[in-house]
């Protein structure tokens, strides 16, 4: 579990190595959603940051077997220079779909969807047709959280996938486009989940630094 301290010299596990997907083996495609690689930079040792997502990963690191997630805040493995994490990512629904049943399946699929639209956890209750306390309740049930985390969370990921696909883009318009108020908002919110500052976050993900 991360502090509230900021670590501005954490990187971003997309920076501190290589990463991979795969297309998951049809006998695993009930559970898994699909199967990914992290190869570690060699080099001096670094620390780590890998952020919330909203979803659960099965990670083999280090002779180890690990299950990932969900994860409220940053947290921030120490993995060796040069090592590889294997991962398979849990489907959403996973429950739902070891189980046969199909409702609770969509449910969790509706709720997700709305997070990572951006469109607010209220106005699923008439959608699904339930109370503010059964949609809490059921978003625990999901994923491990309340509707207003995974909000949080997802709108993290929308801010991450905005900042590799920016060259100029500026703070306050990137609060904006991935659906904070401002950028004081993102600036708290960000900070909370990550631990790090967008202008950190940016610097590690932004095309001009890839292209270094």
């Amino acid at each position: 579990m991360a502090s509230g301290k900021r670590k501005e010299t954490a990187l971003l596990a997309a920076r501190a190595g290589r990463y991979r997907e795969y297309a998951t083996p049809p006998a695993l495609r009930r559970h898994f959603s699909h199967l990914w690689s992290h190869a570690r930079h060699a080099g001096p040792p670094a620390m780590v940051a890998i952020v919330p997502d909203g979803y659960c990963d099965l990670l083999w690191i280090d002779g180890r077997l690990v299950v990932a997630g969900p994860d409220r805040t940053a947290a921030f493995p120490v993995i060796r220079p040069g090592a590889t994490v294997i991962g398979a990512r849990f489907g959403r629904l996973l429950e739902g779909a070891a189980r046969h049943e199909e409702e609770p399946a969509r449910e969790a699929a509706v709720i997700f969807a709305a997070a990572d639209s951006g469109r607010a956890a209220s106005g699923l209750l008439d959608r699904l047709g339930m109370s503010e306390r059964q949609l809490r309740r059921r978003c625990h049930h999901h994923f491990g959280y309340g509707a207003k985390t995974l909000e949080r969370i997802r709108r993290l990921q929308r801010f991450l996938d905005l900042c590799r696909r920016s060259e100029t883009m500026p703070l306050a318009r990137l609060a904006l486009e991935a659906g904070f108020a401002d950028q004081p908002h993102m600036t708290r919110e960000v900070g909370e989940l990550s631990t790090l500052t967008p202008a950190v976050i940016l610097d590690q993900l932004s095309l001009r630094q890839r292209a270094d």
